[in-house]
């Protein structure tokens, strides 16, 4: 049985019963398997490539400059130099409230990734022809299970930006 998959351009090839236990599975794709990268994001001509590089040194340019700005002032004010000496307090508590609110982010943001995962688990099992999908009687507890993901979703982007915002 050959049947063909559209994401990544692949190609699926199955030996024997979806039921035999030593079913033989192989994929292959169009793409440069030893870059093993899909074709959609193959640098395939010198342009593409030269273009990508120039907006990432664009936006290390960008960063850099950032820091130099921030810093600056620290370096070349003496008052501010030695405000910054006497009291090394203002980096503890600078290091301390970093800490605290890059944590709160990325704990609202596993959650989040967590219940978009799940959502694209449920839709592909709408979806169906896969191995798991939910039967066509079954669209109650369907539209459910996409309500509360998004539920979710929503639910823990407004804590996250409450907590942004306290």
């Amino acid at each position: 049985m050959k049947t063909s998959l559209s994401v990544m351009s692949l190609e699926h090839v199955e030996n024997g019963d979806h039921d035999h236990p030593e079913e033989k599975k192989t994929f292959t794709r169009s793409a440069d398997l030893e870059q093993q990268t899909p074709p959609q994001f193959a640098f395939n001509s010198a342009s593409i490539r030269a273009a990508f590089v120039r907006k990432v040194f664009a936006i290390v340019t960008v960063m850099i400059l950032v820091v130099i700005v921030m810093v600056t002032p620290v370096i070349t004010v003496d008052d501010i130099r030695l405000f910054m000496i006497k009291n090394s307090w203002v980096y503890w508590i600078g290091l301390y409230m970093f800490v605290a609110f890059a944590a709160t982010v990325a704990v609202f943001i596993f959650g989040i990734v967590l219940a978009i995962m799940s959502l694209f688990i449920y839709i592909k099992m709408i979806v169906g022809g896969k191995r798991y999908e939910i039967s066509p009687e079954d669209y109650i507890f369907a539209a459910l299970m996409l309500f509360i993901d998004i539920y979710e979703i929503f639910v823990s982007m407004l804590s996250l930006f409450n907590a942004a915002n306290n």
